[in-house]
């Protein structure tokens, strides 16, 4: 368990990797957007997603917190979220 996990002051939506993924994604990120792309990021790094943290958007929040060193360069240069109307976000 990580140890931010259970401290209480860990702000999810205040935190770093919140705020790069809101101005790249835009502030709606619901959760299975973020999951999808765990997902996808999980692979590619090899960084395992604890079983909590597919359930719970705040624990996903975290993943991405605590490994932004690794999967922010993923995401700059392989994730691209299209629209319905096939714009890139």
């Amino acid at each position: 368990m990580s140890k931010r996990e259970i401290d209480p002051d860990f702000g999810p939506y205040s935190c770093m990797a919140w705020k790069k993924l809101t101005e790249r994604y835009g502030p709606k990120i619901n959760f299975n957007q973020l999951f999808s792309m765990t997902k996808i990021l999980s692979f590619v790094s090899n960084i395992p997603i604890p079983s909590k943290s597919k359930k719970n958007k705040v624990l996903l929040i975290l993943w991405f917190d605590e490994h932004l060193d690794i999967l922010w360069p993923i995401i700059i240069k392989k994730i691209k979220v299209i629209k319905a109307d096939g714009t890139v976000i």
